[in-house]
């Protein structure tokens, strides 16, 4: 009886993962834009504009996640 999973298993495997990429990528850009909201209400504040920056960064490296998953 062999052990290795099959093609079928490995395939659900990278779908689900990929469907948790993605998901998790929509969540961190909906993050962003609640960020970069507040940012926005605090015009001139570095602070606030360096956060803006850096979740948009995240967001854009969960979106190449996602697409690279597809």
């Amino acid at each position: 009886m062999s052990v290795e999973p099959d093609r079928r298993d490995l395939a659900e495997g990278r779908r689900q993962r990929c469907s948790d990429v993605c998901s998790l990528s929509t969540s961190i850009c909906d993050l962003e834009g609640h960020i970069c909201g507040l940012a926005q209400r605090h015009p001139g504040e570095d602070r606030y504009a360096q956060v803006c920056e850096r979740a948009s960064g995240d967001c854009r490296a969960a979106q190449e996640a996602c697409d690279g998953c597809r």
